[in-house]
């Protein structure tokens, strides 16, 4: 399957930049850290380091998870995020040849969750979704503990292109879920996904503003 990067790939602008994994590579989680960009391999167990401005390809580094595959990529600022499909998030530093420097194991009331999946780093915390589940969770980023289980069963139902004929007919429909979480600073919104969704929805979370609470469609 053909991965690629793409930067202005929406419905009204087309891509104006991109960069091909290699024909062997699956790509999974991405990041931006300063001037670069991060790309998480699933199987490989390479990182990908790009510039940012031209996708120019920089260097690999070897890393290695609990599980040997690459499922989420985020940021702290400093170390760069992982999540391997189990219950064990790693915390890489890219300033010292992608050692690993810490790990978390995601708890919720002492019991681990696994199938942790995308992950993005917001105000401190992190936000993660568990594969085939219709949920994200807040995770405090020092102890693995989650903080909160975000109901978002609702979702899926306004997918309209996974509920076809065409799409429950194909084998692809049981990957047809929840995974993708962005967030922007800049309106505090976040964004969601899913694989073969032909949909983004934008959202505002009560806890990043806990004055208000909408859905932007």
């Amino acid at each position: 399957m053909l991965t690629t990067l793409r930067r202005g790939a929406t419905q009204t602008v087309p891509f104006v930049q991109e960069f091909r994994f290699d024909d062997n590579i699956f790509g999974e989680g991405v990041t931006v850290l300063g001037d670069k960009l991060f790309a998480l391999t699933y199987k490989m167990q390479q990182v990908l380091v790009l510039s940012r401005d031209d996708f120019r390809l920089l260097g690999q580094f070897p890393f290695t998870t609990t599980t040997k595959e690459g499922w989420g990529l985020t940021t702290d600022g400093e170390f760069i995020i992982a999540s391997d499909g189990s219950a064990e998030v790693l915390f890489f530093d890219p300033k010292d040849d992608f050692k690993l420097h810490h790990n978390i194991t995601v708890q919720n009331d002492g019991k681990k969750v696994t199938h942790i999946n995308e992950l993005e780093f917001v105000n401190g915390e992190l936000l993660a979704n568990v594969w085939y589940e219709n949920y994200i969770l807040r995770i405090d980023v020092s102890t693995g503990d989650v903080l909160e289980q975000i109901d978002l069963s609702w979702m899926p139902n306004m997918v309209a292109n996974i509920h076809t004929k065409a799409m429950k007919a194909s084998p692809l429909s049981q990957d047809a879920v929840m995974n993708g979480i962005a967030y922007d600073p800049s309106t505090g919104h976040i964004f969601l996904t899913g694989k073969f969704w032909d949909s983004m929805f934008e959202l505002q979370l009560s806890y990043l503003n806990p004055h208000q609470y909408s859905i932007v469609l």
